[in-house]
């Protein structure tokens, strides 16, 4: 029977993204390989590579394949594919009112969720009729939220002037 030289490694991916696995093995020729998930066939799929793009959560499981030749068969040992969703962040204004003096401050709240075990770096589009650098300190441009932390806080500190003004937004 054909002998497996190189197994189909697993790996963790998030939805969307793709996979290759692949398989080497040598024996008398020709060979014929029929990749399997979950111990079912996979129509089609008879290459010592397999590929499947944009994954989904339902492709989660266990990949192998059988390699044939007209001595016999043998199957490979298993690969494990995890799928998870990406991670997403929300923003909120926990306290959306803010005002002169400036010792009033409002606070945008960015929450993620997913894995915290790295940091995540957010970049935001501020706008709104309220001017930074005029109406409120200017924000950043991008905020990171730590490892380990779900969420991360921007205060918006109003500036004060001599300006007789109704609301402004901060958006």
């Amino acid at each position: 029977p054909p002998v497996i030289v190189s197994q189909p490694v697993g790996t963790n991916l998030l939805v969307g993204q793709t996979v290759n696995f692949s398989v080497s093995a040598m024996g008398s020729e020709p060979l014929f390989y029929q990749w399997r998930f979950e111990g079912l066939n996979i129509p089609g799929a008879t290459n010592a590579t397999f590929t499947l793009a944009n994954v989904q959560l339902f492709h989660a499981g266990t990949f192998t394949v059988r390699v044939t030749n007209i001595i016999g068969a043998t199957i490979s040992d298993p690969a494990v594919l995890g799928v998870a969703l990406p991670p997403s962040v929300t923003v909120a204004a926990t306290d959306a009112v803010a005002s002169e003096p400036g010792a009033d401050t409002g606070l945008f709240t960015l929450s993620r969720t997913g894995s915290t075990d790295a940091a995540a770096s957010v970049s935001l589009v501020i706008s709104g009729p309220a001017v930074p650098g005029t109406d409120y300190l200017a924000l950043p441009v991008s905020v990171t939220i730590p490892a380990g932390s779900s969420s991360a806080t921007i205060p918006v500190t109003v500036l004060d002037d001599t300006a007789l003004e109704g609301d402004e937004g901060v958006t």
